[in-house]
């Protein structure tokens, strides 16, 4: 190539301090890939360095004018512009990086207590607008229990709907939700008075017990315990 003016022959081309590191372990490292652009007179072309893992190129980093040094490697004369196939597999293995992470921190979100909690939370309201008292309020005792988030906001929504149901419940609504609030009475030592409790159960049983007599005596059994 003695003669020959490089950067006027290959005008893109940058000029480099030193050659690029080029070294793999196990086949995990950088190394160089591919020979494009061929120029016959200096003998010279353009290879590619690529982040490798187990030899397969996985991002490439840069583009260089090498001249081939025989069984030594190659004199690197400059860098060039990534190839648009380069530059394309690097943007494809990117989405494939963002894609990937958001797939696990979905993964890690959906599989977290916290949104169990929510899920059961919603389930939980979803039951009390249908009717479901019981139902309803075991799900509430079951998020109101844990350490989410959502606790508080459960145990809002069960002391809520144990007061409406006193208010305005039915004997059948009453023995469900009553038998819940003696059980997270216990549990949660005393949040709920036994005779805040006991109260309530009279109050509905004076007001509904000649209508349902049998739901009367169950309410006055569930709640004889703490009385």
């Amino acid at each position: 190539m003695a003669g020959i003016d490089l950067s006027a022959r290959f005008p893109e081309m940058r000029p480099i301090k030193g050659p690029p590191t080029l070294q793999t372990i196990n086949g995990c490292g950088t190394t160089i890939y591919g020979s494009r652009d061929h120029d016959a007179e200096t003998g010279t072309y353009v290879v590619t360095q690529f982040i490798t893992i187990v030899f397969i190129p996985v991002l490439a980093l840069a583009a260089y004018r090498v001249a081939s040094a025989g069984s030594r490697g190659w004199y690197f004369l400059g860098r060039e512009s990534l190839s648009t196939l380069a530059k394309a597999w690097n943007t494809l293995v990117a989405a494939a990086v963002v894609t990937t992470g958001i797939v696990v921190l979905a993964n890690i979100y959906f599989d977290s207590a916290d949104y169990r909690a929510g899920r059961t939370l919603a389930r939980a309201e979803a039951a009390q607008a249908e009717g479901r008292v019981g139902e309803a309020g075991n799900l509430y005792r079951e998020v109101a229990g844990g350490s989410t988030s959502h606790a508080p906001v459960a145990e809002a929504k069960f002391k809520a709907l144990v007061e409406l149901v006193t208010k305005q419940g039915t004997l059948t609504d009453a023995t469900a939700i009553y038998e819940q609030a003696v059980q997270w009475n216990r549990q949660q030592r005393g949040k709920s008075t036994p005779a805040e409790l006991t109260a309530g159960a009279l109050s509905i049983v004076n007001r509904s017990g000649k209508q349902d007599p049998e739901n009367a005596l169950k309410l006055l059994d569930i709640v004889s315990p703490i009385a």
